[in-house]
């Protein structure tokens, strides 16, 4: 393998470590002025993303819906080779749902990316990638379904759709902004295909093929009389593209380049190496011996394709990474190759063949090598996986930035260890011998699953036989256990069983009334640690239940939490009945009132971690409202015990919740922070966000309340603020922002001041456009 390596570039001379860290200020900037996206596609969209599970990874969906198409490719090299036709009507109807498939499959990835909270720079990457690629397959399919067959007319689809998205991946690159006009090629021209599509199956390819005057009668007469509805079809198109896409896209590259002082003639020279690669391709075609007459157009159209999907992802690179436009890349040489020789005569049939072959397997070759080594890349720095979801690592209490946003008990770890065998009080039991060391046990496999789940065995049935003696040491040894032999349903009943003997011998002991203090009582168990015991034995029953009984797991940890903090259970329904405000002010009131000292630092870290791993199941088990309640009641303690990790509870409740689609919870949640945290150096910055996603979420009434909650404390730095609002914000519609937006937030700042301030920073960051999306 070594020697096979040693012939390929290196993963630095991809992309180097420097490039890699300029990754962390990614963001991902979009505009989309198609009406079709926003009265129609968009909430297609939206109910789509609902049918994925959470599970599947972003970039899998990306992966799967491109295979639709390759699959629709597959079925024009079996049935239709000669991209001619007819073909059966069925072929055509596969050809237009591949394409709806493709369309749906790489608009919902982005909204699963956000909804399991797993957006990253990759995403864009295989995504744009995924769409290089398909430009040449969506055009091969699309010409098969006009009955083109081995023409001019596919090569001319063709070069469209890769001179469109070369301009738009340029244009993105510069301004930093994926730009979508009112029409264009994603939307508006993949929904006109697609009905093509069905068109040609319920009619035939001819009616594509017939006179121009015939076709559009209304206009036909202004095309050549030799001309097909095809042709004018093409010229048409092309002057849209010319005019329509192309100049706005150099139009936006010169306001960029005039916005940040740059010169916009030294962008020109970067659009010749598509020139080029268009260049290379026609002048390849035009004097071939082989391509269009004997019927190799789809294998040319493969390696020229790939070729494009390596170029223009060569610039979404440089884009994402920071790094200078490229100029060249290496697939260019077969096509510039084959261009030359062609043109001087030099090919015979046979060996244009076999040139056109090994140029093939080498383009495919390079582009695969490319891409798996800078994706790998991307998956190292980023700490993700491609076409999965990282779980959270051991140990981790927080969700990772792959996870799904939400821990389930069995992933939630402590941040103290649990009680040791070592730190327990002695008894003639000589409870200290019962734990058996994993790395002392005879019967552990070393570095198996099976070693662990054999020394979890061992453990459990000896703690089972302690329990009536040493309930709080079988009791901590159980709930070390719990975790490992949770995985192995078959050992489920006999843990079961232990846990059972263990709780019940612990709720003998304890007389709970009397155990609400922190004073050592003068008997072989202290108040502290029996309770301590109790809560480590009735979590494992919580986890163990959670594998069978969601809901009812959920429900044991809030009776476990009660117990151990030593307040009625009926406090939490108490709680959830009322508004995001009373539940804050009686959370304070329970935790103040709370009858244990927690004056030890285990007992407090153990208490937090307690109230984090019940949250996070409920809101895992879909009763956000309970774990809410449990967020406030934990933010409230950490506020008494532990101030420092206060703040990171409320972060981490407004995360989880945008996570789990719940975004109105999310953005009133930020109330809190004007309210508690307004001295964290990202505070400011999280209140712009939550109010930016109330007006995306048309709650124009909870946007007003956070920034009359935030203008109500900090009147000072009002311009600062609005500076940093603003130019975290994208360009959108300027009719939405000015007859909704405007409308609702002259209620808000009765200060005309504030107001034109406010106008002011608009039209300072974002010109003539205004507010839609935070990045």
């Amino acid at each position: 393998m070594d020697k096979i390596r040693r012939y390929f570039p290196s993963g630095d001379e991809y992309v180097t470590e420097d490039a890699l860290k300029n990754l962390r200020n990614y963001k991902y900037r979009a505009v989309d002025k198609s009406f079709l996206t926003k009265y129609l596609y968009r909430h297609y969209w939206e109910w789509a993303v609902t049918l994925f599970p959470r599970w599947m990874a972003p970039n899998l969906i990306t992966l799967t819906g491109l295979s639709f198409e390759v699959f629709d490719v597959l079925l024009v090299l079996l049935i239709m080779p000669d991209l001619e036709g007819p073909g059966p009507s069925w072929l055509y109807f596969a050809f237009g749902i591949g394409m709806w498939l493709y369309s749906t499959f790489d608009n919902v990835d982005g909204k699963q990316a956000r909804r399991t909270g797993t957006s990253s720079p990759l995403g864009e990457l295989f995504d744009h990638g995924c769409d290089a690629l398909n430009c040449t397959i969506a055009g091969i399919v699309e010409a098969s379904a006009f009955g083109c067959g081995i023409s001019w007319q596919t090569i001319t689809i063709i070069f469209f759709t890769t001179m469109t998205f070369f301009f738009s991946t340029w244009e993105e690159y510069h301004t930093g902004v994926l730009y979508l006009g009112y029409i264009n090629g994603p939307t508006e021209i993949l929904t006109f295909a697609v009905l093509a599509c069905f068109a040609s199956g319920i009619w035939g390819p001819g009616i594509w093929h017939v006179p121009a005057s015939q076709g559009l009668p209304l206009i036909g007469s202004l095309f050549p009389a030799t001309w097909e509805l095809m042709d004018a079809m093409l010229a048409v198109t092309f002057v849209a593209m010319l005019f329509g896409h192309c100049m706005v896209c150099c139009w936006n590259v010169y306001s960029a380049c005039k916005e940040q002082n740059r010169s916009f003639l030294a962008t020109l020279p970067q659009i010749t190496q598509y020139v080029a690669f268009s260049a290379s391709c026609y002048i390849w075609l035009r004097n071939s011996t082989t391509i269009l007459t004997n019927n190799h157009l789809v294998l040319f159209l493969i390696t020229a394709g790939t070729a494009f999907g390596r170029i223009v992802s060569k610039i979404i690179l440089a884009h994402l990474t920071e790094m200078p436009f490229p100029s060249y890349t290496v697939q260019m040489v077969p096509l510039a190759v084959g261009a030359a020789f062609s043109w001087l005569g030099l090919f015979t049939p046979r060996t244009e063949l076999a040139f056109l072959v090994i140029s093939a397997m080498f383009v495919v070759v390079a582009y695969l090598h490319w891409a798996l080594v800078v994706i790998e890349r991307f998956c190292e720095f980023l700490g993700i996986n491609c076409l999965s979801i990282r779980p959270p690592a051991s140990g981790q209490s927080t969700p990772n930035r792959q996870s799904s946003g939400f821990l389930s008990p069995n992933s939630v770890s402590l941040v103290t260890a649990p009680l040791s065998p070592t730190s327990a009080p002695k008894s003639p039991g000589k409870p200290t011998d019962l734990w058996i060391s994993p790395t002392k046990s005879k019967q552990k496999s070393k570095g198996t699953s099976e070693g662990n789940l054999q020394d979890a065995l061992v453990n459990m049935k000896k703690a089972q036989k302690l329990a009536k003696k040493d309930p709080a040491v079988a009791a901590t040894v159980l709930w070390k256990v719990s975790r490992d032999i949770a995985r192995y349903p078959k050992q489920k009943s006999n843990l079961e069983s232990a846990l059972s003997t263990t709780q019940r011998c612990l709720y003998d002991m304890a007389d709970l009334p009397e155990l609400r203090g922190d004073k050592e009582s003068g008997s072989l168990w202290s108040a502290r640690l029996l309770l301590k015991t109790i809560l480590e034995c009735d979590l494992a029953v919580a986890r163990l239940l959670w594998l069978d009984n969601k809901q009812q797991a959920a429900r044991n940890y809030m009776d476990a939490l009660a117990r151990y903090l030593g307040i009625e259970p009926k406090i939490f329904d108490k709680l959830k009945a009322c508004n995001l405000e009373s539940k804050d002010r009686m959370a304070q009131e329970v935790i103040a009132g709370l009858p244990r000292k927690f004056s030890k630092q285990e007992d407090i870290l153990q208490a937090l971690n307690a109230l984090e791993e019940a949250a996070s199941a409920q809101l895992t088990a879909q009763d956000s409202e309970r774990g809410l309640v449990l967020y406030l009641l934990r933010h409230a303690f950490a506020q008494k015990k532990q101030p420092e990790v206060a703040y990171q509870t409320i972060a981490s409740l407004i995360s989880m919740l945008q996570k789990m689609g719940l975004g109105y919870m999310a953005n009133a949640c930020a109330v809190l922070i004007i309210k508690y945290h307004m001295d964290e150096p990202d505070a400011h910055m999280q209140i712009a966000h939550a109010v930016v996603n109330s007006i995306e979420d048309a709650d124009l009434v909870q946007a007003r309340h956070l920034l009359e909650k935030y203008n109500s404390q900090f009147t000072e730095p009002w311009s600062q603020f609005i500076d940093m609002f603003v130019s975290k914000l994208v360009i959108a519609d300027v009719e939405w922002m000015c007859n909704c937006a405007y409308t609702e937030w002259s209620h808000i700042y009765q200060d005309r001041d504030v107001y034109k301030l406010i106008d002011t920073a608009i039209a300072k960051q974002l010109g003539d456009f205004c507010i839609q999306e935070v990045l």
